[in-house]
């Protein structure tokens, strides 16, 4: 369990997100000029920080041990539950503390929706194309999204640009929901690359 800890670089991970979180905490008021809108506009800067935590994340992904990991055989698949269950504890009790210090208004249901959307995102990317490029896909969505996700001549999000999006109780439990279904296909799966490690696991 502790050679598995190290690999999967728990205290430098635990540590970003604990930051990530606090980030998004201190910004939650703050506001992010829209840079291809003629109109100047903003957004929450508290809607697109959430990709901190991706980048926490990511770094626990890895495979840093190479082959050793077929040490863990058929005790991978129980290893990477706990891995993923700690880290959502993780945002889960940062979530609770967001609520506690600006109540739960729908800026603090925004931030919380698009965490789970982006760590979701890399969690399920990462069993497709590896953990290296895991983070390509929840990185462009947020890029994309700052680019071109507001409609510049009616100032509003575009239907696709969820991440803007006002957040319905429904939306955050989709978000909640879909965090859910990748921690599992990542549990049961694994990142490409580890899969010859688990025992067929």
């Amino acid at each position: 369990m502790r050679g598995y800890a190290r690999s999967r670089r728990a205290f430098s991970t635990s540590c970003g997100l604990v930051v990530a979180i606090a980030t998004t905490i201190a910004v939650h008021s703050a506001n992010l000029r829209l840079y291809f809108d003629p109109q100047s506009s903003t957004v929450r800067l508290g809607l697109l920080t959430p990709v901190l935590s991706v980048i926490a994340l990511h770094q626990s992904l890895g495979l840093p041990l190479g082959e050793m990991e077929a040490v863990f055989g058929r005790e991978l698949r129980r290893l990477r539950a706990l891995h993923v269950l700690a880290a959502l504890a993780v945002l889960a009790v940062g979530a609770l503390v967001y609520v506690a210090v600006h109540g739960a208004t729908d800026a603090v249901g925004q931030s919380v929706r698009n965490t789970a959307i982006l760590v979701g995102l890399l969690l399920a990317t990462s069993t497709v194309t590896g953990p290296d490029a895991a983070w390509v896909v929840p990185v462009g969505v947020v890029l994309a999204t700052y680019g071109f996700g507001v409609d510049y001549d009616g100032g509003r999000p575009r239907g696709w640009a969820v991440l803007f999006h006002a957040p319905a109780p429904p939306d955050v439990l989709a978000g909640v929901g879909f965090l859910a279904i990748a921690a599992l296909l990542f549990v049961v799966r694994g990142p490409r690359g580890a899969r010859l490690g688990d025992g067929g696991q």
